[in-house]
């Protein structure tokens, strides 16, 4: 089919750009209610989070979404996965970890401040997930957790 010295090339090729492209797709989306810690979209002029926050998300390059996480303890570990972008929204996607049950938590709501890249003018959707403190994150799905 290919000459035999144009072949171990193709392969090469492919190897090298099989992550790039297979790493584009959208992640996979449960049914299922999101049951976490609450989290809220506090953009700038909006009223999420009872009041406006006019001073919320006001960094470099202009006015972004902000997410705020409130845990019910410490030890919670949130991370901000990743951002994707449509012609009418922004999709953003984070995981939150169960605190370490080998170590103490205080029993206070704790709140972390997420800021994003994503422009406040544009609606934005907040996918979550809830995992233990050492569950790989690898195949399990997001959930709906705010939607503007």
């Amino acid at each position: 089919m290919f000459p035999r010295r144009l072949t171990p090339a193709l392969v090469l090729l492919a190897a090298a750009l099989g992550p790039i492209v297979g790493c584009s797709g959208r992640p996979k989306i449960a049914d299922s209610a999101y049951a976490g810690p609450r989290i809220e979209l506090r953009s700038p002029g909006s009223t999420a989070g009872g009041g406006p926050r006019d001073q919320v998300g006001r960094v470099a390059g202009g006015r972004k979404h902000v997410l705020a996480v409130l845990s019910p303890s410490s030890g919670w570990v949130v991370a901000f996965d990743r951002e994707q972008r449509f012609f009418d929204r922004t999709d953003l996607y984070l995981t939150l970890r169960r605190p370490n049950p080998a170590e103490l938590q205080t029993q206070a709501i704790v709140v972390q401040e997420i800021a994003t890249t994503a422009d406040a003018s544009i609606p934005a959707r907040v996918y979550a997930r809830v995992l233990d403190f050492a569950q790989p994150a690898s195949n399990q799905p997001y959930e709906l957790a705010v939607r503007e």
